[in-house]
């Protein structure tokens, strides 16, 4: 995953400030946990600055790197809003095996 401003992704996909815009915008209205409460079992987090009004400049994306797309995108990067956001998901690991019992 490349690093980009918003024109660059504008430039990019051929499309308007105003469309990226609302793809964002759909994404920080979705306030579901997806995955059925799971996080993904390799995850990459990253931060970027926003224009839109939310509770810090930056915002946190989380990235899921076995499917290679967006997760979900927490409104804001301070550390206890973090942690907020990481205590919605359970902290047992569900181990997943293809042994028949």
């Amino acid at each position: 995953m490349q690093k980009g401003t918003e024109k660059d992704i504008t430039r990019k996909n051929n499309i308007s400030t105003n469309h990226v815009n609302r793809i964002l915008d759909n994404i920080f209205k979705d306030k579901l946990i997806k995955n059925n409460c799971s996080l993904p079992e390799a995850l990459d987090v990253d931060e970027f600055q926003t224009t839109k009004v939310t509770k810090s400049k930056m915002v946190f994306i989380i990235v899921n790197q076995v499917h290679i797309n967006i997760f979900d995108i927490n409104n804001s990067r301070l550390s206890k809003d973090i942690e907020s956001y990481f205590n919605l998901y359970s902290k047992k690991r569900e181990i997943k095996s293809n042994l028949l019992p």
